[in-house]
């Protein structure tokens, strides 16, 4: 650890979900901004500054975060700075073992949205109280996140992701902010053609039979066994 104030460092983490949590949020901007006035008021320097866009903090990796965590421990870093607990990670069982590895490394943790030392009694309480609260709250969207798609799918609109080959999504006539897919009038025939072939044929020769024929994967590529596939797996 750094002996003088002068000479004390921080680092700084900074992450959203997603473009409309930025939106309703404190955005990745302002957090990088509010957590460098922290390490000012901290008397550290700011050495370097990661940020996640559109990744959860329940998420199985992500990668500023992780070589935040990194450089926090192997540079003889003060302070890993970010605006909350839940900016530092949704997933409580991993937030804690990420802790454990700052405290192990002389490295302070800091929220610049609340107050919270860890090294009372009382301070360690209420941190582990937010790990839970976190977690909590990144598993009630998840549910109802997918409770909306499951209902909107059962509404017919489309749930997003990649458009199964064969159709095309449009913007929806009763509703312009959602989409519905319809048949795309090229690739629709070469769905039916596929599982005609697939009646007699693997993947493979299906593949080299559509591109002996001419018949080609989207933006005029050929087909290979993936392709083919993929296809019979999204009408299955």
């Amino acid at each position: 650890m750094s002996s003088s104030t002068q000479d004390k460092t921080a680092v700084v983490y900074a992450r959203v979900s997603t473009a409309k949590q930025a939106e309703e949020q404190l955005p990745v901007d302002g957090q990088i901004e509010q957590c460098e006035g922290k390490a000012h008021a901290l008397g550290a320097r700011v050495v370097r500054v990661f940020r996640d866009d559109g990744i959860s903090g329940a998420a199985e990796s992500r990668p500023a975060f992780e070589a935040a965590l990194d450089f926090a421990c192997s540079q003889d870093v003060d302070y890993f700075i970010c605006w909350s607990s839940s900016r530092f990670g949704r997933d409580r069982l991993r937030a804690a073992a990420s802790k454990r590895e700052l405290t192990r490394a002389g490295v302070q943790l800091v929220y610049v949205s609340m107050d919270v030392d860890t090294e009372t009694t009382g301070g360690w309480l209420l941190d582990s109280m937010l790990e839970v609260f976190d977690e909590m709250q990144s598993r009630q969207v998840s549910t109802d996140t997918r409770r909306s798609m499951e209902r909107n799918a059962r509404m017919g609109y489309f749930t997003g992701g990649n458009v199964p080959f064969g159709y095309r999504s449009v913007q929806a006539t009763d509703d312009p902010k959602r989409r519905r897919l319809e048949p795309e009038p090229r690739e629709a025939p070469l769905v039916q053609k596929i599982f005609e072939l697939g009646v007699d044929m693997g993947a493979v020769a299906i593949a080299e039979r559509l591109n002996a024929d001419g018949d080609r994967y989207r933006h005029g590529r050929k087909w290979r066994k993936a392709g083919v596939m993929g296809v019979l797996h999204s009408y299955a």
